[in-house]
């Protein structure tokens, strides 16, 4: 059982940096000492799983550890809190801040986060693909059921954003249109085809038959 009343915080300098640690070891030579043995495990890999950002400092040679506050406390909580301050307080290595949520968490590491996701969705673009295409099939029937009621829920919002979507693009539709309605023109009298009137018209067609609104569920 550990005794709290010897909690203190150190840091362990090497490489040019720091990480910021908390024991209840009487010397703080001997949690040096067990930080230099798990990291020679690790690098020798008979003990992979156990890592630590620790050995960033570690595997400087000259590395030294030095004390920045006795703790004495009564719980293993009010340790971790104490060295939390140090971590938020110092630039250091350390990843993991014992006391600290996963939304602080997301909050410290979004531009990372973000970076990370972008280059996994470039990295892996034709496997999210076959994942998409899967997941449609399987569950093509649900998806309709949810289209359905999405669309009875939001017919207001769906056109308005029809409406706003037409008379944004109204210039280019028309060119659109036009362009189709010549080169079927052309297409027919090349073929010797008579030309149906009824398929060349040169209306504008709206975009409420084509528009494919991209929605979440609120």
């Amino acid at each position: 059982m550990p005794d709290y009343s010897l909690g203190k915080v150190y840091k362990i300098v090497g490489n040019g940096k720091v990480y910021v640690g908390s024991t209840t070891r009487p010397l703080l030579c001997q949690r040096m000492t067990c930080h230099r043995s798990n990291f020679k495990r690790w690098k020798n890999g008979t003990d992979v799983k156990r890592t630590c950002s620790s050995y960033e400092c570690i595997e400087d040679p000259e590395c030294y550890i030095e004390l920045l506050e006795s703790c004495p406390c009564n719980s293993k909580d009010e340790l971790h809190k104490c060295e939390s301050k140090w971590i938020r307080s110092l630039e250091c290595v350390n990843r993991r801040i014992e006391d600290r949520t996963k939304q602080e968490w997301y909050q410290d590491h979004i531009d990372e986060k973000k970076e990370y996701d972008k280059t996994y969705r470039e990295q892996n673009k034709e496997r999210k693909k076959e994942n998409d295409i899967k997941y449609q099939m399987e569950h093509k029937d649900e998806k309709k059921e949810y289209d359905k009621l999405y669309r009875e829920k939001n017919k207001e919002r769906i056109k308005q954003i029809q409406k706003e979507y037409h008379e944004k693009n109204k210039e280019q539709m028309n060119k659109a249109c036009r362009d189709n309605y010549y080169k079927r023109k052309l297409l027919a009298s090349n073929n010797s085809i008579p030309i149906d009137p009824a398929n060349l018209s040169v209306e504008p067609q709206t975009q409420e038959s084509t528009l494919i609104i991209e929605h979440k569920e609120e």
